[in-house]
């Protein structure tokens, strides 16, 4: 698995409404990772087939993440707050759990390409 991309929080907008004077509009702000998989990984109550997923979180509320393809929603979902371990590298950006040969393994914790914290998924 790997970082294929790790793009920025939106910005809030601004939108003209005539004929009155511009209008700012806040769009909800997102952290985005894109990553790629080789191979089949799990997520609570879903298996991911081999791909490139979206892994997002609100700013407003990091605990809530949530994984998609351009065309769908593979899992919403609430996460805990984890702080990444002492001496893990700051480009590690998921840990995984065991499972049996040929399982999907489950994604245990997501990282935000050099966050101190992480988002533990809840199986």
């Amino acid at each position: 698995m790997c970082c294929v991309e790790q793009t920025h929080p939106l910005k809030p907008v601004t939108i003209q409404i005539a004929p009155q004077p511009p209008k700012t509009a806040r769009v909800r702000s997102w952290t985005r990772c894109r990553l790629f998989f080789c191979r089949a990984v799990a997520l609570p109550g879903v298996v991911l087939p081999a791909g490139r997923y979206s892994f997002d979180a609100e700013d407003s509320d990091p605990r809530i993440v949530v994984v998609r393809t351009t065309t769908k929603i593979f899992y919403r979902g609430f996460t805990s707050d984890i702080r990444r371990p002492k001496g893990m590298s700051p480009n590690t950006l998921v840990t995984m759990g065991e499972a049996p040969t040929n399982q999907a393994a489950p994604i245990t914790t997501w990282y935000e390409m050099g966050k101190r914290t992480g988002h533990e998924f809840r199986y």
